[in-house]
């Protein structure tokens, strides 16, 4: 039968020097090398009770007895200093090395006096111990202890983080189960000259350096894979060396140690494969997370985008309104002074020279358009908001668009451009559609034209498609329009290149809104260009199958617009 107060010393120094070694891979910040220190000192006072027990009868037994004093005081400097570096450093160089002093002091001592601690050693139950000393160096190793749990204590009282909390709670449960477990079997009974179970003291010094370890990785080993793979390695290595400390031949002991070179080898092997799968895994699900938070943060942003949008809206609309009045009042006063009318009411205009006609046709001008584009505006806000109102009626189109061209002749012939307007046959041409929007759209259309050509020639025609639907088109010499700027002009608030170049100002909206009224009729409104300098030709299509809309949308469309008759 082996010896197992040999055998688990032995076997648990080498499992600590594993572990030691599994946490210090990928890390090399000061709090992990302290913990490195820390388990090589546990191990070594782990591997100096089983040397103990070994050499019971062996005049070498005093050099275990020291050696475990030593790497004693060791373990306890190493883990106050530990407190200090993990999870914050509180500690620097100097003050690790102030507080090292006594501890250096004391290993000196034992060094220069073997017989300091122990002055005698027969057997585990006949030794002879100097109690002043072993009582002063009682004294010190728990002063030591008793400090770092203080600081222990102190990190988790200043620390707002959860998981520096959660780091702080494992290590000082871990560590105060192992010197609570070794104060009795380790420090009591020696006093009364028995050293039978010292060797319980290295399994609970297991307790303390797998619980710094746990925290140290931030729970990562106590995956439930990497734990069931290292309980798996370290019993087999304790089997194996097991076998070899109890060989019965030399040859049984070297056979059996290579196999445990081997085991040591592979199962280091695996247990890194383990954890790197561990990390990976543990990395996705973080993405996951990141991910899935910057997609309520994206939400939570399109939800505050959507209410300024509507905001935004809700001020264009009142503020359309409120600027519509006073443009009104101000078109009509000045109207009836160029149509030369004397008086109105109380007020007496007086006689108008030419050159303050000339001043007041620029005055109505400049009205008229912005009144223009107040219309405009007015009509984004409703479109947004879904408050547009269409009267669906049935007209001829060939009629309308006819009547258009003859009145944008005589602005077509102030910017020296032929207007003309024609269809390719006598079919019908009745559509059922809000006559108004539509004039509004095929007029933005030519007078759209008309701007961007600064000389030639715009010419309007109206078809019939193969498939039926009715089409106009506004061909132009104009600027033309690059292949690439084609698909953005019916976005809201943008302008060609080239409007720079005919000195063309305009809001950028009047296509957008042309676009959103041809799609609430079930048609729709194009651009081609064979590109820049080779003029453009817009088309407006009314689908047949599509022209009527439906009873639900005008009646809740009417309701939306009567619902904002508040603002004017």
């Amino acid at each position: 039968m082996p010896d197992y107060t040999v055998t688990i010393p032995f076997a648990l120094s080498l499992i600590n020097i594993v572990l030691g070694i599994f946490i210090l891979y990928g890390r090399r910040d000061w709090s992990t090398r302290v913990y490195a220190l820390f388990v090589v000192f546990v191990a070594l006072w782990c591997f100096s009770i089983g040397m103990i027990f070994y050499l019971e009868s062996s005049p070498l037994v005093m050099f275990a007895i020291n050696l475990n004093y030593i790497s004693a005081v060791g373990t306890v400097l190493l883990f106050l200093i530990f407190t200090k570096l993990f999870p914050r450093k509180t500690w620097n160089l100097k003050t690790i090395s102030i507080v090292s002093l006594p501890i250096f002091l004391i290993a000196a001592l034992i060094l220069l006096d073997p017989s300091l601690i122990i002055k005698s050693f027969v057997s585990r139950t006949d030794f002879r111990i100097e109690y002043m000393t072993y009582a002063i160096y009682t004294f010190v190793v728990y002063t030591y202890i008793l400090s770092a749990f203080y600081s222990l204590y102190s990190s988790y009282r200043e620390s707002k983080d959860y998981t520096e909390k959660s780091q702080t709670i494992v290590v000082a449960l871990g560590t105060t189960c192992g010197y609570l477990v070794l104060l009795i079997p380790n420090i009591i009974l020696p006093w009364f000259l028995d050293y039978s179970y010292i060797w319980i003291g290295p399994i609970a010094s297991l307790t303390m350096t797998t619980a710094i370890g746990y925290a140290m990785s931030k729970h990562h080993l106590f995956d439930i894979k990497v734990i069931a793979t290292e309980l798996f390695t370290f019993l087999l290595w304790l089997i194996l060396l097991i076998r070899v400390l109890t060989s019965d031949s030399y040859g049984d002991a070297l056979v059996n140690g290579l196999i445990l070179v081997f085991a040591i080898f592979f199962g280091i092997l695996l247990i890194k494969s383990v954890i790197r799968e561990v990390k990976n895994r543990e990395k996705i699900e973080g993405l996951a997370t990141e991910l899935a938070v910057a997609n309520d943060e994206l939400n939570s942003a399109n939800v505050r985008l959507k209410g300024l949008d509507k905001q935004k809206s809700e001020f264009v609309s009142i503020a359309s309104h409120q600027l519509r009045s006073p443009l009104t009042a101000i078109k009509g006063y000045v109207s009836m002074l160029l149509e030369g009318t004397p008086s109105y009411g109380d007020l007496k205009a007086g006689k108008i020279t030419e050159a303050g006609y000339e001043a007041l046709d620029r005055v109505f001008k400049s009205a008229n358009a912005l009144v223009l584009i107040i219309e405009d505006l007015l009509n984004i806000s409703r479109i947004e908001q879904g408050r547009m109102q269409y009267t669906m009626t049935d007209f001829n189109l060939r009629d309308m668009v006819k009547e258009i061209a003859d009145n944008m002749t005589i602005v077509a012939r102030e910017h020296k451009l032929d207007l003309t307007f024609g269809s390719n046959d006598d079919g019908n041409y009745t559509v059922n559609a809000d006559s108004g929007k539509i004039r509004q759209v095929i007029g933005n259309i030519i007078d759209n034209s008309i701007k961007y050509t600064p000389s030639g020639s715009v010419k309007i025609s109206l078809h019939h498609s193969d498939e039926g639907s009715v089409v106009v088109a506004v061909k132009d010499t104009g600027i033309g329009i690059p292949a690439s700027v084609i698909g953005t002009l019916f976005q809201k608030f943008t302008r060609s290149e080239g409007a720079g170049k005919v000195n063309v100002t305009g809001t950028g909206i009047g296509l957008y809104i042309a676009q959103e009224i041809m799609k609430a009729h079930g048609g729709k409104i194009w651009i081609e260009s064979p590109g820049e300098g080779k003029g453009s030709t817009f088309f407006i299509e009314f689908i047949k199958q599509k022209t009527q809309m439906t009873e639900n949308t005008k009646t809740t469309q009417s309701t939306n617009v009567q619902s904002s008759d508040k603002f004017v």
